[in-house]
């Protein structure tokens, strides 16, 4: 359900080497000091995306939440069909738990539920333990769920397994949502339990600063880009993107894909912002020791984009899951 981009893990992988060393050498330095200018051209180069205008449906942005009895439901079928498997595959054995999703819950599955293997009382019939190796989880679609239960050693398929696993069912809850424009640069809004700061808008990016500490669970944020007469902008599909290709040879059929959120330090983004052409050696040469040293503390933004310059209100939505937690035994 949450995706990372690379440059933003490139980016809080500086900090946490930062914490484990005393001394950032000469090679680390030029190494981070590559990959925070990276971010110089996705936030600082004029987009060029193609895009069409839609009238807003609130159905084609949000999911409806599923009530409690289907959640219910769900964890009932879940259990009453599941069963453990054992596969051979290149002369070793997998793991599996399967169960039937039924068609009562079909229009809540997918993006709404995710189920995830949470803990293991698993055991073979001699009395030996069998560990989990790391959490497996699978988004439910309609029909059989088939889950790799990834365990610390290779199966025994010649042994009986008895036992239990416990499952952690995610399902959407609701979604926080505010809407903004260009006139509320400056001001302090909400989304959950954090507080955010609308840093600025320019072009098709949006900068905010995130002002509380950070939660459990991460915030998936995500914009939709209102005309000014309240239309949607949205980007066109791929296949969209081929069809105007047929008739227009100047179309950029990889203007169907955007990075669309960026994670920047604050120092950073004002050294783009005074001089959004500054060369690489001109940023290196900023990119002492001390400063990346000291991005341990810095201020982080956060960069969301859209295919279009935003022009009039955008509307800023995070989903918020629950959970419920259930064991199935196996005799």
């Amino acid at each position: 359900m949450r995706n990372k981009i690379t440059l933003l893990v490139f980016s809080f992988f500086i900090v946490s080497i930062v914490k484990a060393q005393e001394k950032i050498t000469d090679d680390m330095r030029e190494m981070y000091s590559k990959i925070l200018y990276a971010n110089k051209e996705p936030i600082f180069k004029d987009d060029i995306f193609q895009y069409k205008t839609v009238d807003y449906i609130a159905s084609d942005h949000f999911f409806p939440a599923p009530p409690n009895q289907i959640v219910d439901q769900c964890i009932r079928t879940i259990k009453n069909s599941g069963q453990l498997i054992t596969e051979a595959y290149s002369g070793s054995s997998d793991l599996y738990f399967k169960a039937l999703l039924s068609e009562d819950v079909a229009s809540y599955l997918s993006d709404e539920f995710t189920l995830t293997i949470k803990e293991s009382g698993l055991q073979y019939e001699n009395g030996n333990k069998i560990g989990l190796d790391v959490k497996s989880k699978t988004a439910l679609n309609l029909g059989e769920l088939k889950l790799k239960v990834r365990t610390e050693k290779e199966i025994d398929a010649s042994q009986n397994i008895l036992g239990s696993l416990k499952f952690d069912l995610e399902f959407l809850a609701k979604y926080e949502k505010v809407q903004l424009s260009r006139s509320d640069i400056g001001e302090i809004f909400k989304i959950g339990s954090c507080d955010f700061k609308l840093v600025d808008v320019f072009k098709n990016k949006i900068v905010l600063e995130k002002l509380c500490m950070d939660e459990e669970e991460e915030l998936e944020i995500k914009v939709i880009n209102f005309t000014g007469n309240g239309q949607v902008i949205q980007p066109y599909s791929y296949f969209e993107l081929l069809e105007l290709k047929e008739k227009n040879d100047n179309i950029n059929v990889d203007g169907a894909y955007i990075r669309n959120e960026i994670d920047l330090y604050k120092i950073i983004y004002d050294i783009f912002l005074a001089k959004p052409e500054i060369t690489f050696e001109e940023f290196d040469r900023l990119m002492t020791v001390d400063l990346l040293e000291g991005l341990n503390n810095a201020t982080n933004y956060t960069i969301l984009k859209s295919v279009g310059n935003f022009e009039g209100n955008f509307m800023l939505y995070s989903p918020k899951y629950s959970n419920k937690e259930f064991q199935i035994s196996f005799d």
